[in-house]
């Protein structure tokens, strides 16, 4: 395994390379993963060419970490400040690294809460876990949603999801999505012209599908882009409600094997 800091299209990142030859890249802004080669070289998740890495707009592409919550489900901005926040690496070793973000009440005055939020990503042969984990560091009870808002490196009008249906038949990626789903199927397996993905959650009990379609209007995404992948996310919509001192934990486990 190789980890370095580096400079990735402007933006400070974390690069680990194991010796098989899965990478991946992450940015020390939100935490946000933005590449995972598996062993082969095949690059898992989709980035939008048009998307500036180093702010301040979030990245469109890898995989945001929404917090403390998702869409407008909540006080704050729409999925929260995680993604656009400095993380801090506090710990790698030959399969891993370890980010961690420090809140404190005053740095929010519509989310007064004092937390700490620790993402693990776990690289192995053909595989990627992704470890989520909320500490509630004050003297308050605390309240948030989440996600790790995947964006797939797919063909999505040829992509479908295998246990999850939609009218009797696996769950077709085509066209436009935006489905949040509550109490979701913890495993799941993506059907793309390449291959399999397999995903595995525990946490998270929730996920949401979602794709623009091509009528996105997007300006950080390519007018062909919503055909390059499709969002298929791990998250808890239902609040999760927090004592202090209390932790949550929820995690992503994706193979392509």
């Amino acid at each position: 395994m190789a980890f370095e800091s580096i400079v990735y299209n402007g933006a400070p990142a974390l690069c680990l390379t194991s010796d098989a030859g899965g990478r991946i890249v992450v940015l020390q802004r939100g935490a946000h993963l933005i590449s995972w080669q598996d062993a082969r070289g095949v690059e898992r998740l989709y980035l939008s060419p048009l998307s500036p890495l180093a702010g301040p707009a979030a990245v469109r592409g890898g995989v945001p970490v929404i917090f403390p919550q998702f869409g407008t489900l909540g006080v704050v901005g729409r999925h929260g400040f995680a993604r656009t926040t400095e993380w801090q690496c506090v710990g790698h070793d030959a399969q891993s690294i370890e980010m961690a973000l420090t809140h404190t009440a005053d740095a929010h005055a519509a989310w007064p809460h004092d937390c700490e939020c620790r993402l693990t990503f776990t690289l192995r042969e053909n595989a990627l876990e992704m470890r989520l984990n909320v500490r509630n560091t004050g003297t308050s009870v605390l309240q948030f949603t989440a996600a790790l808002h995947t964006y797939w490196a797919l063909d999505s009008e040829a992509s479908h999801i295998e246990g999850l249906h939609a009218n009797g038949a696996p769950w077709a990626l085509a066209g436009f999505q935006d489905e949040m789903i509550f109490e979701a199927p913890a495993t799941l397996r993506i059907r793309t012209p390449d291959g399999v993905l397999h995903t595995q959650t525990q946490g998270f009990r929730d996920l949401v599908v979602w794709n623009p379609g091509p009528n996105h209007g997007l300006g950080d995404l390519p007018v062909d882009g919503h055909l390059h992948y499709a969002c298929v996310e791990a998250a808890q919509l239902t609040p999760v409600v927090l004592a202090p001192g209390a932790v949550w934990t929820g995690t992503q486990h994706c193979d392509c094997a």
